[in-house]
């Protein structure tokens, strides 16, 4: 009976790995390419590549990162680190990259890259894909090696600070993570801790949901903020405007935040203001009066005088300041909603004038050939409305992947979508597509309204209206809107 082969444990250059033609966390349509070129784009567009080749180029190859692979012929395959190896190979060689955004931050991000590193990465070979399977299968599905959950990441974050060694904008920079974001996490784990401390919780799962969600509703956002009247420094620490004030307010929000005055998950800023703010705060936060209903105009009475440029019209909420200047001031989910439904109906228009405007000969069209195009239009027309669009966030873990999602406006929690529908991606592939992505976007925290723009220049869908319908049926549970705009349509 001959012996059972060994695992073999060596370094070798990441230049002679392979990406998994059969990785299990790729869709069939995916695989069944077998290209390593699409498999890694597919890779780079739909999980956190571009975050893991930032952490390489910025903090050197981990350490203790150890990918599992196959020796198949004369080729090793990687069987687990298959996105590790995305970002070694696209930071190694940018053009391998289809998306020119990816290529140019690519090559900025080499210049800083330690080769050498990528010369000896570490890789544990398996003496079968079968054997391989039974690692893999205790590390991601029996999940033996849990991830970290939301308490204990942003535990994490005050973590980092605590020690002294970063300010808040260093760790931030450090960790690759926007400074805005950091801050925010900051600002959750002092509120838990706060809340924790005046309360036994639970830290559950269920639980610990809820909480999060009630701190980023009541005292995260722009009416939390204005009604504690606090601000964080570059050192983490919360700093409240009247410490006497602010512990008064925070003791009077507590039973809405921790759970014993019962709010329901979806609350809108709107009902917040008339159920906890205006309650604790009337003369910042007065509750709003009910409007008696409108009259009918007769009509043998003169018409209303037009409206002047300072005037809100009611579909945009329009402010003004200083005496002359428009801004948009955009306070409540439904009104981000309204502007971003005008947008997305607009927008092919807008594509056909940049198309077809006359321009100096020199000069090329401004064309919008691929998902990309569309991505950076929609972002730019985004900026004009809405203070804070982070574009390419990620989703957290489900079912042992992450997903990129396109634009993430936070203050509304909102996050959109986009998909551009061709001959490769029409009615079938377009719908499972969107599909799997709202199974990912139900476990983010911040997505609570998913709006997915689906842009069908040339009309090659053939039941946009099934789509829709398909789309916004409630089959998540912590998603509160799914809200499918195909335009033209």
């Amino acid at each position: 009976m001959s012996k059972p082969r060994k695992w073999v444990h060596r370094t070798i250059n990441a230049n002679r790995l392979n990406l998994d033609l059969h990785n299990p966390r790729l869709p069939k349509y995916v695989k069944e390419h077998k290209d390593e070129n699409i498999i890694r784009n597919h890779l780079l567009a739909k999980t956190e590549v571009m975050r893991i080749a930032r952490s390489i180029a910025n903090n050197g190859y981990h350490k203790t990162a150890v990918s599992i692979v196959i020796n198949e012929g004369r080729n090793f395959v990687v069987l687990d680190g298959n996105r590790r190896l995305a970002a070694c190979q696209v930071l190694l060689k940018p053009s391998l990259a289809s998306n020119p955004r990816d290529q140019k931050e690519l090559k900025e991000l080499a210049k800083s890259l330690n080769i050498d590193e990528l010369k000896r990465i570490r890789i544990a070979v398996a003496p079968s894909r079968k054997e391989a399977n039974k690692e893999i299968w205790d590390i991601h599905v029996s999940k033996l090696l849990r991830p970290w959950e939301r308490l204990e990441r942003i535990r994490m974050y005050g973590e980092l600070i605590e020690t002294g060694e970063y300010t808040v904008p260093a760790a931030a920079k450090a960790y690759n993570v926007p400074l805005a974001t950091f801050k925010e996490e900051l600002q959750t784990l002092f509120f838990y801790e706060k809340i924790a401390e005046a309360k036994e919780l639970d830290e559950d799962d269920t639980n610990l949901r809820k909480t999060f969600n009630m701190i980023e509703r009541i005292l995260l956002s722009t009416n939390g903020k204005n009604i504690l009247e606090y601000s964080i420094d570059e050192t983490g620490n919360i700093i409240a405007k009247n410490k006497k004030q602010f512990d008064s307010t925070f003791k009077q929000l507590l039973p809405y935040v921790g759970g014993d005055n019962k709010l329901k998950a979806q609350i809108t800023q709107d009902e917040l203001v008339d159920e906890v703010y205006s309650k604790i705060a009337p003369k910042k936060f007065p509750p709003k009066k009910k409007l008696p209903p409108k009259k009918t105009q007769d009509k043998s009475t003169k018409p209303n005088k037009p409206k002047s440029p300072d005037q809100s019209d009611g579909n945009f909420p329009l402010k003004v300041v200083n005496g002359d200047e428009r801004i948009f001031n955009i306070q409540t989910n439904q009104e981000a909603i309204l502007i971003i439904r005008a947008i997305a109906s607009r927008f092919h228009a807008v594509v056909s004038k940049l198309k077809n405007a006359q321009r100096r000969s020199s000069k090329t069209h401004l064309l919008v050939n691929d998902e990309y195009d569309v991505q950076y239009l929609l972002e730019a027309i985004l900026e004009l409305f809405f203070k804070n669009v982070r574009p390419e966030e990620w989703t957290p873990s489900y079912l042992g992947g992450s997903s990129r999602v396109d634009f993430l406006l936070s203050e509304f929690q909102i996050v959109i979508e986009v998909k551009l529908v061709s001959d490769k991606l029409k009615d079938k592939e377009l719908g499972k597509q969107l599909m799997e992505d709202i199974l990912h976007y139900n476990v983010m925290s911040e997505c609570k309204t998913l709006i997915c723009f689906i842009y069908n220049p040339d009309g090659k869908l053939k039941n946009p209206s099934v789509i829709k319908a398909d789309l916004e049926k409630k089959t998540v549970t912590d998603i509160d809107d799914v809200i499918a705009l195909i335009e033209p349509h």
